[in-house]
């Protein structure tokens, strides 16, 4: 049984427990030049990727926004990357834009499922010829990708005494840690540094698509908004806009949607998370919405995980 969704961040600060990502495709991605060309075309450093390793980076478009996220590892003589929701058409369309004279192959793999353990007490990894389990942190919070076969997948985590976190339980963790979603916080048109993906992106290795803008945004500090939290005095409808921003300064094109509110109200009032121009991203900083609901920024990730992660 899932803990409630108002429990679940002390629950896996003490414990561990899974997320399902049934709906999240998994692909094999073969060919002699395929870790070369998802290296050019990403934002992470993998090339030193070893057996039972994994890491996560985002492909961006020319203009340094986002389109993927995806977690690689090496499978065979080649990689494992599982994506977002939705992208069973968009991601292998994305490689093979890119793709000339390459050889690498991007397969939808329906025999393969993935699910994310999350928590203090995950124990040892597990790895087979199939099954892989590489970590993945969960904004602040210890985490592992796990993808195989859906039968030794559902066989492996049976054996596990762990709880599944429900859609408001996985929500209220996501938006507590900082964790930007695709369809809420991330989109094409979201730059990869203000959509706090800053753990993702490797500023050491070559050149990438989009790798111009982003290294011009981190050198200049061009910045222009930070995902941030928000505490309001009630619950704001599913995207509606900050209208105002501090006390003084009215703030009509901040761009910020303060989209995602958790189930279970912190307790101060919901958590919630959006986008403010960096000058107003302060903690504390005073925020009123279009409808009139007053609140604050609130440092990410919500305290509870600062104090106990």
């Amino acid at each position: 049984m899932s803990p409630p969704p108002g429990e679940v961040v002390e629950f896996v600060l003490g414990g561990a427990a899974r997320i399902p990502l049934d709906d999240w495709p998994v692909f094999r991605v073969r060919g002699k030049d395929a870790n070369d060309l998802l290296s050019r075309l990403s934002t992470n450093d993998f090339a030193p990727l070893g057996r039972g390793e994994g890491v996560t980076t985002a492909f961006l478009t020319p203009e340094g926004t986002v389109t993927h996220l995806a977690h690689l590892s090496p499978d065979g003589d080649g990689l494992r990357a599982v994506t977002q929701p939705g992208s069973e058409e968009s991601f292998p369309a994305w490689i093979d834009r890119y793709t000339f004279v390459e050889d690498c192959r991007v397969e939808l793999a329906d025999d393969l499922r993935a699910a994310w353990r999350v928590g203090t007490e995950l124990g040892d990894p597990l790895a087979s010829d199939d099954l892989l389990e590489t970590d993945h942190v969960f904004g602040p919070v210890a985490g592992r990708v796990l993808s195989g076969p859906t039968d030794a997948l559902a066989a492996a985590l049976d054996g596990r005494d762990e709880p599944v976190l429900d859609a408001e339980a996985v929500e209220q963790l996501r938006v507590e840690c900082g964790v930007p979603a695709f369809g809420k916080e991330l989109h094409d048109k979201r730059h990869a540094l203000e959509g706090g993906l800053m753990p993702f992106v490797s500023f050491t290795k070559g050149c990438y698509t989009g790798q111009e803008v982003v290294a011009r945004q981190d050198t200049y500090d061009k910045v222009v908004r930070r995902l941030v939290g928000f505490v309001f005095a009630g619950r704001p409808e599913p995207g509606e806009a900050l209208v105002d921003v501090g006390t003084k300064t009215s703030v009509t094109t901040v761009g910020s949607t303060p989209a995602t509110a958790a189930p279970a109200d912190w307790p101060d009032g919901p958590a919630c998370l959006g986008f403010v121009g960096r000058k107003h991203a302060d903690d504390g900083t005073a925020v009123v919405t279009a409808s009139g609901l007053t609140g604050r920024v609130v440092e990410l990730p919500f305290p509870r995980l600062r104090s106990g992660a």
